[in-house]
């Protein structure tokens, strides 16, 4: 697996790593077992801008014995931008539909 950082994206709060289709996102706050807060909202927000046409998965997991403490995932879009949580599925998902 390589390691590539995102433009943009803080490695000390999520880690970006791409193996051939699959890109890797992994919350990197262990120590708070991955509580999301706005600096990891935002750093999530830039690891999807610009995903390569390439990548048909991408996992998201949480360093250390915690996926994730605290805040919902389908709420992250509504935060950063409200009409992103409506469309975020869409956008997301909408490459990968579109190649089978």
């Amino acid at each position: 697996m390589e390691a590539r950082a995102q433009p943009d994206v803080a490695p000390e709060l999520l880690r970006v790593e791409r193996d051939g289709p699959i890109l890797h996102l992994r919350l990197n706050r262990p120590a708070k077992r991955n509580a999301v807060n706005d600096g990891l909202i935002l750093a999530i927000d830039r690891a999807f801008t610009g995903i390569p046409a390439e990548v048909r998965c991408i996992v998201i997991s949480g360093e250390g014995q915690h996926f994730c403490a605290a805040s919902q995932i389908s709420s992250l879009g509504m935060r950063l931008r409200p009409s992103l949580a409506s469309e975020s599925t869409v956008n997301i998902t909408s490459p990968i539909l579109r190649s089978r």
